[in-house]
């Protein structure tokens, strides 16, 4: 059964991107965290839930990096983005990458659809932008628990959590 994972990185101050959706302040080169990579979880999700905004953004890039998953573009505020949340297939034995904004993992978080949290911490303060959880703040809420830990080079840590 598909799990909802919310994999995101933020600024050492829990930003996810800077005041105007700036992405400047995260690592431009694919292996600019030595021991990391993206690839061994991208290729364990088929499909990705992405809020409007994220998704201008994404637009921009010069290769659009989900052309090969089934994507959800969704808005923070509409009853269409809830029940699709809501009846999300999960038959899949790949899981649901949740990839925010803040708004849209704000709506996932109360609507209790995240399964897991995996946080990249950049080294990097940008002292305003949007909140990892949007309205909800900066913070992983109450009730998360951090599971695994991992200690890249340059100050880079990786936390996964899972529900207390």
């Amino acid at each position: 059964m598909a799990k909802v994972i919310l994999h995101i990185a933020t600024s050492l101050d829990g930003f996810i991107a800077g005041p105007n959706d700036e992405l400047d302040w995260l690592p431009q080169e694919p292996d600019a965290i030595p021991g990391f990579s993206m690839e061994g979880f991208m290729q364990s999700c088929d499909t990705v839930l992405i809020g409007k905004n994220t998704w201008r953004v994404v637009k921009g890039f010069e290769e659009e990096p989900f052309a090969d998953y089934k994507r959800h573009i969704l808005g923070y505020s509409d009853d269409e983005s809830r029940q699709t949340l809501l009846n999300l297939d999960r038959s899949s034995d790949k899981d649901i990458w949740l990839l925010g904004g803040g708004y849209l993992n704000a709506l996932c978080h109360e609507l209790g659809v995240i399964d897991q949290i995996h946080i990249m911490t950049i080294p990097v303060e940008i002292g305003q932008g949007l909140p990892l959880f949007g309205p909800l703040g900066v913070e992983v809420p109450e009730g998360w628990t951090i599971k695994e830990e991992h200690q890249y080079e340059g100050g880079f840590v990786e936390r996964v959590y899972v529900q207390a």
